[in-house]
C-alpha cells in the first residue's frame, strides 16, 4: 500500500488556521477603533447660533452641552471693563462681527475700522433667556493661546465675574504668556437670564489667532464627566503610544539588526510626544501655571516632530517590504525631518505658522512615499500589506475628521487622530509581529535541521578525535577526564590509561611546574567550573601555556590551550585541554637561539683589534682575581675593600663597553650596581658566597669570549705561547743585550747584536704613536653612545716605545681619561658651535721625558674643570672655603665625590678618576693635575693631565748605543 505523507495537509491546516487567526484579530480591531469613533461622536456638543453678537437660549434643551457659536462682536485693541460696559464704546456698530469658531485675524485685516493687525482685544455675545433647570452651569472652553471669560447679569448690572483663564493675555506681546488648557468653570444661575459674555484674548504667539473651539455651556456635572473621559481617552492614547514605543525599542536592543523595530519605535515616540503636547487636558495636569519656555517646548514638539513621524513612518513601510529604491528616499526624507526639527529648536515658536506650507509639503511627500511602499506590498502580495492599507486609511479619515473640526463643520472636544495614529502604529507592528513569527518558524524548521546536522557532525567529530594529531581531553567539575578523548594523545602521553583519570595523575604530576604552579593550576581549574565564563577569563593567566614533560626519561614540549566549555547561560561545565607537540620545535630554536648567541659573541670580537681583545682577557683576568682574592679574604664587608672590588669592576666595564663587548658588560653592570648598594648601605648586605659566585659568573663569561676567539676564530694564543719565553724574560733579556752592545768595539758585531735587539723589542714592546692612536675607536664608541660628535684624538708619542705592562696600566687609565672628557667636559655640537667651537671635540696626547720618566700630558679643548661645583663640594670632604684651587681641583681624585648633575652609564659616581690615579700608582707611576689660566670667572678651568711612568716601562727610539752614551737603552745608568 502506498504511504500517504501527512506533512503537507499539516502544514496546510496550519497556514489556513494562522489566516483565521490574523483575519480574526484584525476584525476585533477596527470593530474596537469604530466604537470608539462613535463614542467620540456622541461626545458632540448641540450647536447654537448667534446672530450679530446676540444669542438666544430660551428654546434650547439641557439634556446636553450647548456650543456658543455664530456671530460675536470683537473689539480689537482693548479689554472691556466695567467703565466700558457704562459707555457708549461697546455699541454693536463699533465692534467687528467674526465668526465663532473661525480666523479672527482675517476678520480684523478685513474690517475698514480696524487699524492694527494685532489680533488682541475682547470678544463679547449677550446672551438671553439663559436659565437652565440646574443651579450650576459650566463654561468649558478649550485654549491653545491667551485668554479669560467674564460674564455679567445685564439686568442687575453686577460686576464682571470672572469665570475661567488660560494663559496670561495682556496688550503687549512681551507681557502676555500663552498657554495650551482646558479648563472648566462654574456659572451660578441666580441671575434675571440675560447676560453678556466678555473673552479677554491675546493671540502674539499665534499667526493666525482666534477661538478655534466654541466656548460650551451645560450642566456642570455632565461637562466635567465629558473633560474627564476625554482625559482618560488623552491619558490612554499617551499611554499606548509610550508603552509601543519601549517594546518596539526593546525589540531592536535585542536584534540590532531588526530596522523595522527601531523605526517604528522612533514613529511611536514623536507621535507620543506631539500628542502630549497638543493635549489640552493632559498640558492642564502637566503643567498647570502659564510659562512661555513650556509653551515653546510644546510648539517645537507640535510643529517639529511632524517631519519626524511622516519620515519614520515611510520608512518603515519600505523597510518592511524591503523596497531598496523607496528606503533610499525614506532615509532623505526623514533627514529633512530631521532638519525641520532643528529648525525649530533654533528658532522662535512664532515663525512656524509662516512656514507651515514647507511642513505640509513635507509631510505630503512622506504620506506619498508610505502610499507607495503600500501599494507595492498589495501588488505583490507581501505578507502585510493589509495592515499597512488599513491603518494607513484609519489615520487619514480620522485627520479628516479632525481638520472638520479645525474648520468649523462641527464642535468637539477632542481630536481623533492620536487615536488614529495609533491604530497605524498597532496595525504597523502587526507586520513587525509577523516578521518575528516568521523567524521563529523558520528557527524551528532550522532547529529540526540542525538535529540533523548535529548527529552528523557528532559523527564527523568522533572520527577527527581519531584521526587529529593532537591531544584533546576534556576534564569535568570533578576534575576528571572524559571518555571522549583523542587518540592521538595516548601516544603524547605515552599511556592509554586516560579516562577518569585527574588532571594531576595526567599532566600536572609529569611536568616540570612547581608545586606553587600546580596548586595555583588546581585553584583556577575549581574556581571557574560552574561559574560564570567571566571568571575564568580573569583567571586564564593562571594557566601555562606550555608545559616541559618528563615521563619515563622521556622529555617533552607541549602547547597547552584551555578552553572553557559553557552552556546557554555562559557557565563553565568542563575545560578543554589541547596539546601539541614542541618537542622538535623547541629543540630546534634553542640551537638556534645557541647559534645566535655565538654569532654575537663572534661580531663584537671582530669588531676590534685582536691585539685589543688580549690585552682586555689579560687586565679583565687579573683584576678578577684580584677581586676573587679580596672577596675571599674578607669575611665581613669593610669600606675600602668593597671601593677597592668596585673600582675593579668599574674598569673592567669601561673597557668592556669601550670595546662593544655588550653581553659581558651588562652582567659586569649588575654586579657593579650589587657594590653600589652594598656602600650605601654601608657593607651590611655583605655576603660572601653570592659575591664569589658573581666572580665565578663573570669568569665564565670571560672564557666563553676566550673560547671564541681562540677554538672558532682560530686565533693563536699568545705571542708568548709562541715563542715559549715569558715577557718578563725577554725584557730582561733586552735590558741585558742594550749593556752588552756598550762594550763591544767592533761595529760588525756591535750591528748584529743590535738587530737582534729590535727583533726582540718588536716582540716585546708596543709603538707608543700606534698605541694612543689605537684609542681611537674607544673614543668614537663613547662619544656615540653620549650623543656627542666623535672626537679628534692627536697624538704626540713618536719618540718612545712602550712595554707590555705600560700598556695594560694605561690602557686602563686612559679609558677613564676618555670617558671623563667626553661626559663632562667636551660639550654637545650645538653648545660648541654658540662658542665658535668646531662641532666635534679635540683630545690631545703628548709624551715627553722628564726626570728619567715618562710623562704623558692629556688634555681637550672643552669647558674646563667645573672648579665651582668643586668648590661647593669642599666644605663637605672637610676642606675651608679658603684651601688653594690646586688643593680644590685634587678633589677630582676623590673616590665617590662627583661633578656629574646625573649618573650615566658612561660616568658620574666619583669613581672614575680615584681609580685612574689607582691603577698608575699600583705600577710605581703618579698622576697629577695642572690648571691653566682662566680668562673669565673660575666656574671652568683649563687643565691638563699629567700621568708618569717608571723608566722601565718605555724606552726612546732615538737612542743609538753606537753614539757611546753611558745610559742605557731603558734610562737607567750604565
Amino acid at each position: 500500500m502506498q504511504k500517504i505523507s501527512r506533512q503537507p495537509w499539516l502544514n496546510a491546516m496550519a497556514k489556513t488556521r494562522q489566516k483565521r487567526d490574523e483575519n480574526s484579530l484584525l476584525s476585533r480591531a477596527f470593530f474596537r477603533l469604530l466604537s470608539i469613533a462613535y463614542l467620540l461622536l456622541n461626545m458632540n456638543a448641540l450647536h447654537a447660533a448667534a446672530q450679530n453678537g446676540v444669542l438666544d437660549l430660551g428654546s434650547s434643551s439641557w439634556t446636553d452641552s450647548i456650543s456658543l457659536e455664530g456671530e460675536w462682536i470683537f473689539y480689537p485693541n482693548i479689554f472691556v471693563n466695567e467703565a466700558d460696559l457704562a459707555s457708549d464704546r461697546l455699541r454693536p456698530d463699533l465692534g467687528i462681527r467674526t465668526h465663532i469658531p473661525g480666523n479672527l485675524s482675517q476678520s480684523v485685516a478685513g474690517s475698514v475700522e480696524s487699524t492694527n493687525d494685532h489680533a488682541w482685544g475682547s470678544l463679547v455675545l449677550e446672551i438671553q433667556n439663559l436659565k437652565p433647570p440646574m443651579e450650576n452651569l459650566g463654561l468649558h472652553l478649550r485654549g491653545d493661546t491667551a485668554f479669560r471669560v467674564f460674564v455679567q447679569d445685564l439686568d442687575r448690572r453686577s460686576p464682571l465675574r470672572l469665570l475661567l483663564q488660560v494663559g496670561v493675555p495682556a496688550a503687549k506681546q512681551s507681557d502676555s504668556t500663552p498657554q495650551i488648557a482646558s479648563p472648566l468653570g462654574i456659572w451660578n444661575m441666580e441671575g434675571s437670564g440675560h447676560y453678556l459674555l466678555i473673552v479677554h484674548l491675546s493671540g502674539f504667539h499665534y499667526t493666525d489667532t482666534n477661538l478655534w473651539v466654541s466656548p460650551q455651556i451645560g450642566p456642570y456635572e455632565l461637562l466635567k464627566r465629558e473633560l474627564d473621559r476625554v482625559f482618560l481617552l488623552d491619558s490612554l492614547v499617551a499611554g499606548g503610544m509610550f508603552i509601543m514605543s519601549i517594546y518596539y525599542f526593546s525589540l531592536f536592543f535585542h536584534r540590532r539588526e531588526d530596522k523595522a523595530s527601531l523605526l517604528l519605535a522612533t514613529l511611536s515616540s514623536a507621535v507620543f510626544f506631539r500628542h502630549i503636547s497638543c493635549s489640552a487636558s493632559i498640558q492642564q495636569v502637566i503643567f498647570p501655571h502659564p510659562s512661555l519656555l513650556v509653551f515653546s517646548i510644546i510648539r517645537i514638539w507640535e510643529f517639529g516632530l511632524l517631519g519626524i513621524m511622516g519620515g519614520a513612518g515611510a520608512w518603515f513601510a519600505a523597510e518592511s517590504f524591503h523596497i531598496e529604491r523607496l528606503c533610499r528616499v525614506a532615509k532623505i526624507q526623514l533627514a529633512i525631518g530631521v532638519g525641520l526639527l532643528l529648525f525649530c529648536i533654533v528658532t522662535p515658536p512664532t515663525i512656524y505658522p509662516k512656514f507651515i506650507l514647507l511642513f505640509n509639503l513635507v509631510l505630503f511627500i512622506q504620506v506619498l512615499t508610505y502610499l507607495a511602499a503600500t501599494l507595492w506590498a498589495m501588488k505583490q502580495r507581501a505578507k502585510g500589506s493589509l495592515y499597512l492599507t488599513l491603518g494607513g486609511l484609519t489615520t487619514g479619515a480620522t485627520v479628516v475628521y479632525d481638520m472638520s473640526i479645525g474648520l468649523g463643520y462641527h464642535a468637539s472636544p477632542f481630536f481623533v487622530t492620536p487615536i488614529g495614529m495609533t491604530f497605524l502604529i498597532f496595525a504597523n507592528g502587526q507586520i513587525v509581529a509577523k516578521l518575528f513569527a516568521k523567524a521563529f518558524r523558520t528557527a524551528q524548521h532550522l532547529s529540526l535541521a540542525l538535529q540533523n546536522e548535529v548527529q552528523r557532525k557528532t559523527r564527523s567529530l568522533q572520527s577527527m578525535l581519531d584521526n587529529i594529531p593532537q591531544g584533546v581531553v576534556t576534564f569535568v567539575a570533578d576534575g576528571l577526564a572524559e571518555p571522549e578523548y583523542s587518540k592521538h594523545l595516548e601516544s603524547l602521553l605515552g599511556t592509554s590509561d586516560i579516562a577518569r583519570q585527574s588532571i594531576e595523575s595526567l599532566l600536572l604530576n609529569f611536568s616540570y611546574l612547581t608545586s606553587d604552579e600546580k596548586d595555583r593550576i588546581m585553584a583556577t581549574f575549581r574556581a571557574c567550573m560552574g561559574e560564570h565564563v567571566l571568571n575564568f577569563e580573569l583567571n586564564a593567566n593562571q594557566l601555562p601555556s606550555e608545559m616541559h614533560f618528563d615521563r619515563d626519561g622521556q622529555h617533552k614540549y607541549f602547547q597547552v590551550s584551555w578552553t572553557p566549555l559553557c552552556n546557554r547561560q555562559e557557565i563553565v561545565e568542563s575545560i578543554q585541554v589541547t596539546l601539541n607537540d614542541l618537542t622538535r620545535l623547541r629543540l630546534m630554536e634553542q640551537e638556534s637561539q645557541d647559534q645566535k648567541q655565538e654569532l654575537g659573541y663572534i661580531q663584537e670580537i671582530l669588531s676590534i683589534n685582536p691585539e685589543y681583545f688580549r690585552v682586555f682577557v689579560d687586565s679583565s683576568t687579573h683584576l678578577l682575581s684580584e677581586n676573587k682574592r679580596l672577596i675571599e679574604c674578607n669575611s665581613s664587608g669593610l669600606e675600602n675593600v668593597v671601593k677597592i672590588l668596585f673600582i675593579n669592576m668599574h674598569t673592567i666595564k669601561g673597557s668592556a663597553r669601550t670595546l662593544g663587548f655588550k653581553r659581558i658588560s651588562n652582567q659586569l653592570h649588575e654586579v657593579e650596581q650589587g657594590y653600589v648598594q652594598s656602600l650605601k648601605n654601608s657593607c651590611q648586605d655583605w655576603n660572601q658566597s653570592s659575591l664569589l659566585s658573581q666572580i665565578e659568573m663573570l669568569e665564565v663569561t670571560l672564557n666563553h669570549y676566550q673560547h671564541i676567539f681562540h677554538n672558532v676564530l682560530g686565533h693563536q694564543k699568545s705571542k708568548e705561547s709562541e715563542i715559549g719565553l715569558s715577557r718578563e724574560f725577554l725584557e730582561q733579556h733586552c735590558q741585558m743585550l742594550s749593556k752588552l752592545s756598550l762594550s763591544i768595539n767592533q761595529p760588525h758585531l756591535r750591528a748584529k747584536l743590535i738587530g737582534s735587539l729590535r727583533i726582540l723589542e718588536e716582540e716585546v714592546f708596543q709603538d707608543a704613536g700606534d698605541f694612543f692612536q689605537d684609542l681611537l675607536p674607544a673614543a668614537q664608541r663613547i662619544a656615540r653612545d653620549l650623543g656627542k660628535d666623535p672626537p679628534l684624538v692627536l697624538v704626540d708619542a713618536e719618540d718612545f716605545i712602550l712595554s707590555h705592562d705600560a700598556t695594560i696600566a694605561l690602557g686602563k687609565a686612559v679609558i677613564h681619561i676618555l670617558r671623563n672628557a667626553l661626559d663632562h667636559g667636551i660639550e654637545f655640537a650645538q653648545e660648541r658651535m654658540e662658542k665658535a667651537k668646531a662641532p666635534f671635540g679635540c683630545i690631545k696626547f703628548h709624551l715627553e721625558e722628564r726626570d728619567n720618566r715618562l710623562c704623558i700630558k692629556v688634555e681637550d679643548d672643552g669647558r674646563g674643570l667645573a672648579m665651582g661645583a668643586l668648590k661647593s663640594k669642599a666644605t663637605q670632604h672637610g676642606l675651608d672655603a679658603s684651601a688653594s684651587t690646586q688643593t680644590i681641583a685634587e678633589l677630582v681624585f676623590k673616590a665617590g665625590l662627583s661633578t656629574a648633575k646625573n649618573i650615566t652609564d658612561v660616568s658620574g659616581r666619583g669613581m672614575g678618576m680615584d681609580a685612574m690615579r689607582k691603577f698608575i700608582r699600583d705600577v710605581g707611576g703618579d698622576v697629577q693635575i695642572l690648571l691653566g689660566a682662566s680668562e673669565g670667572p673660575a666656574e671652568f678651568m683649563p687643565f691638563q693631565i699629567l700621568i708618569f711612568l717608571p723608566s722601565q716601562f718605555y724606552r726612546r727610539k732615538d737612542i743609538d748605543p753606537s753614539e757611546g752614551t753611558i745610559v742605557d737603552l731603558f734610562g737607567k745608568d750604565a
